[in-house]
């Protein structure tokens, strides 16, 4: 998910678990076994600009979700529809 919130190729890299390479698209390139003495090797290309989640941050979330409930809220108030 981080890499297609920044849209930029991510390398996770741990000591004891799967370490891997995803590309902008959230799609993995390469990873290593679990517990196991391994090298991962890949291209990953630097990229420019940023996503509106880098920009705006959970800013963005927030509005979308506020928008949502709000036509939710102005749907059943102008339909008299009731639960």
């Amino acid at each position: 998910m981080r890499a297609l919130e920044t849209g930029r190729d991510m390398m996770r890299v741990t000591t004891n678990g799967v370490s891997a390479l995803i590309d902008h698209k959230g799609k993995i390139i390469s990873h290593s076994p679990q517990f196991k003495a391994y090298v991962v090797t890949g291209m990953v290309q630097p990229r420019k600009g940023a996503t509106p989640y880098v920009s705006f941050g959970n800013y963005t979330i927030i509005f979308i979700i506020v928008l949502f409930l709000s036509g939710v809220l102005l749907y059943y108030k102008y339909n008299k529809v009731y639960c």
